[in-house]
């Protein structure tokens, strides 16, 4: 059987900068003053699960501070960067990436996340991540075959960077995948690297996870709706468990 699976998230936009034109002569870039930012997702999951936290640190060399984290084992999985120009500012930022297993199930806080840049202290928002029993959770177990979508921030500035993460999950074995183009309607919309390729347990049961990231320019004010990502696919028996992106 033919089977289509897609994400949609919308978000609203606060406000648009306007530019006048420069004439023949441009002033030079202006750096963008340093933020830093912290999220986990999922925000629930259960004890066979892990939450993966993000501390993305813009416009400062420092390295962030990671409290103690009671209720989860931290494991540091590496660090990314991303340059950009947007309206003659230029903006580089790191991303600093943990994996969260939980020990036992409740309702946990990631404390505030501090990172000394120069003469002042940035401290990022406390997050909650809530750990649930396998059986306490959707039947998500029950499908085959799902994605899930999610983006950093619903309610961006014209021409902010949002991150938008794409995962396929699948526990059967799949054939003549083909993604869709996607709409990029109010959006400019960049691939950010290859997809990647890991593993997850969902309610006791093992799937294949892909995952595909892509940075959101939106490009006006009002009500956007993020590109969908679509697959195509046939659907096979379960037990085999090819990632979509394999090569032939």
């Amino acid at each position: 059987m033919r089977s289509a699976a897609h994400g949609r998230l919308a978000g609203g936009v606060l406000a648009a900068l306007a530019l006048a034109g420069w004439g023949t002569l441009s002033p030079p870039p202006v750096a963008a003053a340093a933020t830093l930012e912290a999220r986990v997702d999922p925000s629930v999951i259960t004890l066979e699960e892990t939450a993966m936290l993000e501390v993305v640190v813009e416009g400062s060399e420092g390295v962030p501070d990671l409290p103690e984290l009671p209720g989860f084992e931290a494991r540091f999985l590496g660090r990314s960067s991303q340059w950009q120009m947007v309206n003659g500012r230029m903006s580089s930022s790191v991303t600093y990436t943990w994996s969260l297993t939980p020990r036992s199930t409740g309702t946990f806080r990631v404390p505030e996340i501090t990172l000394r840049a120069g003469a002042e202290t940035l401290v990022s928002q406390p997050l909650e991540v809530r750990v649930v029993e396998a059986s306490a959770r959707s039947a998500s177990a029950e499908q085959d075959l799902f994605v899930t979508a999610t983006v950093s921030d619903a309610s961006p500035w014209v021409g902010e960077q949002i991150l938008l993460v794409w995962r396929l999950y699948q526990a059967v074995e799949i054939a003549y995948p083909r993604l869709e183009p996607l709409s990029h309607d109010g959006f400019v919309v960049e691939e950010l690297g290859e997809a990647r390729g890991g593993g997850a347990v969902v309610d006791g049961r093992s799937y294949r996870v892909t995952e595909i990231r892509m940075a959101l320019f939106p490009q006006e004010v009002g009500r956007l709706t993020v590109p969908s990502i679509v697959l195509r696919c046939e659907v096979g028996a379960p037990g085999g468990r090819p990632s979509v992106f394999d090569a032939p």
